[in-house]
């Protein structure tokens, strides 16, 4: 029971974070230039640097909840993971404290961070 629920938590997590990735994917590709010409120059880097800590968070994420999958699937064992190789990276790009206080970005973009954040 406690790894069905485990399994069932992982998997909703995943999917949220996915939705997430393509929701920044969606964002970007419809909105993000139009915005980032729209902010103060002084701004602009932080756009660009706020773009890539969200990318690199959503991605390490989804990396690291596909491990208990494949473990679950019998894909990897537990030994396997033990590895350092398979621990999940870029926290210091993940929970790194933004330069800038986020109100200053777009809106959406800035909601997109809190709820990635959050995740």
């Amino acid at each position: 029971m406690i790894i069905s629920g485990l399994t069932a938590y992982i998997d909703r997590t995943f999917d949220e974070a996915l939705a997430l990735a393509r929701e920044v994917r969606d964002y970007l590709r419809n909105y993000g230039e139009e915005e980032s010409q729209k902010i103060a120059i002084d701004i602009a880097a932080h756009y660009s640097v706020e773009i890539m800590c969200q990318t690199s968070r959503l991605t390490n994420m989804l990396a690291w909840l596909l491990v208990p999958r494949a473990i679950h699937q019998g894909a990897l064992s537990h030994e396997e993971v033990r590895k350092d190789n398979w621990r999940p990276g870029g926290s210091d790009v993940c929970l790194k404290e933004s330069a800038i206080d986020p109100e200053r970005l777009p809106p959406y973009l800035c909601d997109l961070l809190r709820r990635s954040e959050r995740l």
